[in-house]
């Protein structure tokens, strides 16, 4: 809910330095494409898909200028 309520103010960390990035949360074909992806990479996520009844949220992350 913080990303969604302000993703413009999001820092991850990467190697130990703070990088600026803005969220975005997908849907449609982009989220499908990228979820394929996720659960290719780590199938945990697929299992637990199957457990709940809601769709899991899919965010990018992209760097900011700046």
């Amino acid at each position: 809910y913080n990303i969604a309520a302000h993703p413009d103010q999001v820092q991850i960390e990467v190697e130990g330095r703070k990088v600026a990035v803005a969220a975005e949360q997908l849907h449609g074909a982009e989220r499908t494409e990228a979820w394929d992806q996720i659960v290719a990479t780590a199938p945990r996520f697929g299992k637990y898909q199957q457990k709940t009844d809601r769709e899991l949220p899919v965010i990018r992350l992209v760097a900011r200028s700046g």
